[in-house]
């Protein structure tokens, strides 16, 4: 994987996680394709820069694929993402730990409460306490992902600056 690809399959990762806005992967791909010669410019990043990530990414193109987030990195993005009174918001988030839990250490709390969580809503089909056993831990997730909200978020609209989501 060339190293523009490495670094906009970060910058897709900070999309799908909601924590860069479509006009900072434009702007990104725009410079990119500014630097280099017309035969150097990859297809996709042309079609990237005129579609924008909604578009292109939205369509279900896969290039370049979204890196894989550390599972602390994406579950501080997610947390940061709930909406604490909505029910859709906190049940989707329980959703979503309650399937990126699986298989990983259970001396991990985030992970078993994913596992209380993923019993609560496909064995015993209980989403509201689902949704308020997000609510009472929400808080405690969040106090422990700020800093790691804070090393990945990107310091200038392309994604550049940010400590740990760049190559």
């Amino acid at each position: 994987m060339s190293l523009l690809s490495l670094e906009f399959s970060r910058l897709r990762a900070l999309w799908d996680a909601g924590r860069i806005e479509d006009t900072g992967i434009v702007t990104r791909a725009d410079e990119e394709i500014a630097r280099r010669a017309p035969r150097d410019i990859p297809d996709w990043l042309m079609d990237l820069a005129m579609q924008g990530p909604g578009s292109y990414w939205g369509k279900g193109s896969s290039e370049p694929r979204a890196a894989d987030l550390p599972f602390d990195v994406e579950l501080a993005f997610r947390a940061t993402a709930v909406e604490i009174g909505d029910d859709a918001s906190a049940l989707r988030f329980a959703r979503w730990l309650s399937h990126a839990c699986m298989g990983r250490s259970h001396t991990d709390p985030w992970v078993q409460l994913g596992y209380e969580l993923d019993y609560l809503l496909d064995v015993d089909l209980q989403l509201g306490v689902a949704v308020e056993l997000v609510r009472e831990h929400l808080p405690q997730v969040l106090k422990a992902g700020r800093r790691t909200v804070e090393e990945w978020r990107p310091s200038k609209p392309g994604g550049e600056g940010n400590r740990r989501g760049e190559p």
